[in-house]
């Protein structure tokens, strides 16, 4: 059946279902202890070639085993260091190969200790890595006074406090390097409580925070390398790829299919008079028009979390309102997300979505989004309020879908329209019966859901 275009969408429906430390550096510090050692030894994690400052690395595994963070270890990070510049390059090749939590401290401490900053490519490509299970940072003693003096000189703490120092974690001793060696910081601080635990898309949401560090590192020093090195050869990080394993598991398979759909919808305004469709629930279908008691109130950050709470309840995931872009006069009509969990993806996923959702491989999220559903131009970093933008979805309830924003309708002369089959591309068309922001998406249903009529 042809319905005009903005009157009220078309949607098809079928029924589904939907399965699917401290502040203080020594302060927060725990006394190490041999038992603990022992029990985190470490395993070595290639053949290392043959060198001084790799034989030095077999001693400092040796050591570690049977004197864990006493003096005869210790003593062999300081022959290390007191080797001075020529270390490095072993030193990296050890740093991007190793998963030991013991061996990244060492590095950590080792490469900030001698200073040389052609190890910050490498530390950036270990960042990431130091997402790890729950650890301590440690308190040790020494009791040789040159050993202390050196452990002192070179840990993270500002004070010395008698025979003290402190040996933090991974991402402690590697944060601290990048600082010290750079004179800059990339918020890596915020991650110190952040531990690898909890289920499986935690681990996920927790990696990715640490990869989001490390690629703000990467932009920064290819940006500033030259004020850093000389040797173009650590211009780059060379980052690798991260965990692509998305954080919401869509519906996939060649049990699935796209189904219930909808196009030509016009999300108003919330704060338009005699609306039709201001909020929508992708799960049912249902639209309503503004309700009075939030058409009435200021226009605040109070109104917006009362919307939010009462969208909640009634489970509405989309409501149209106004944005005036940086920079603008005029407000735009923009669809504002309510619980919704949304990424943006590239344009084509429009087409080939029904296609990835019947593959083996997981779907792969684009960009998180929330709030303003607006378009997001990776290359500029800039927000495009008038473009149109392609998102995946997964609703409260757990209906799992692509969206389509579309363009801005200003123009709702539509005389020459009554009476006549929908032409062209509904979210593409800038003339409805009334203003507002188009819209229209596609649901993820299994295959005996497809078959309900």
């Amino acid at each position: 059946m042809l319905r005009i275009s903005g009157l009220s969408g078309r949607r098809v429906f079928r029924p589904r279902t939907f399965g699917v430390l401290a502040t203080g550096f020594i302060a927060a510090l725990l006394i190490a202890m041999p038992n603990w050692a022992a029990a985190q030894a470490p395993e070595v994690q290639r053949k290392r070639p043959d060198s001084k400052v790799n034989r030095l690395l077999d001693e400092l595994d040796t050591r570690y085993r049977t004197d864990a963070f006493r003096d005869p270890w210790a003593r062999v990070l300081k022959e290390i260091v007191d080797i001075g510049p020529e270390a490095v390059p072993d030193l990296i090749a050890e740093l991007d190969s190793t998963t030991s939590d013991i061996m990244q401290r060492n590095l950590g401490f080792m490469l900030r200790a001698i200073g040389d900053k052609r190890a910050v490519p490498a530390l950036i490509r270990a960042f990431p890595r130091t997402c790890r299970k729950p650890g301590s940072d440690m308190g040790c003693r020494a009791d040789d006074k040159e050993i202390l003096a050196f452990m002192q000189k070179h840990d993270l703490d500002d004070s010395n406090r008698d025979n003290q120092y402190g040996y933090g974690r991974p991402v402690r001793e590697i944060g601290g390097a990048l600082q010290k060696l750079t004179g800059t910081k990339q918020n890596e601080e915020e991650l110190y409580h952040v531990f690898l635990e909890g289920n499986l898309p935690q681990q996920l949401a927790q990696r990715k925070l640490f990869y989001r560090c490390a690629e703000r590192w990467t932009a920064w020093w290819e940006e500033n390398w030259k004020k850093h090195v000389e040797d173009e050869a650590y211009a780059k990080v060379d980052l690798p790829p991260g965990d692509d394993e998305p954080s919401v598991v869509f519906p996939h398979g060649p049990d699935y299919r796209l189904g219930s759909s909808a196009s030509g919808h016009i999300a108003e305004s919330d704060r338009a008079d005699k609306t039709y469709c201001v909020f929508y629930d992708l799960d049912t279908g249902r639209m309503i028009s503004t309700p009075k008691q939030f058409r009435d109130a200021p226009d605040d950050v109070a109104r917006l979390d009362a919307i939010q709470d009462w969208a909640a309840a009634e489970g509405f995931d989309l409501m149209g309102t106004e944005f005036t872009p940086p920079g603008e006069v005029k407000s735009r009509f923009v669809i504002r997300a309510l619980g919704l969990n949304a990424w943006q993806v590239a344009d084509a996923r429009w087409e080939s979505f029904e296609k990835e959702i019947q593959e083996s491989e997981p779907v792969k999220l684009g960009r998180p989004a929330s709030g303003l559903l607006l378009n997001y131009d990776a290359k500029t970093k800039q927000f495009d309020a008038a473009k149109p933008a392609i998102f995946l979805f997964a609703t409260r309830e757990g209906a799992f879908g692509i969206l389509r924003v579309g363009v801005e309708v200003l123009d709702t002369d539509m005389k020459d329209r009554i009476g006549k089959p929908v032409m062209g591309d509904p979210e593409l068309d800038p003339v409805g019966f009334r203003k507002g922001r188009r819209y229209g998406y596609r649901l993820v249903e299994g295959a005996e859901e497809a078959f309900v009529k």
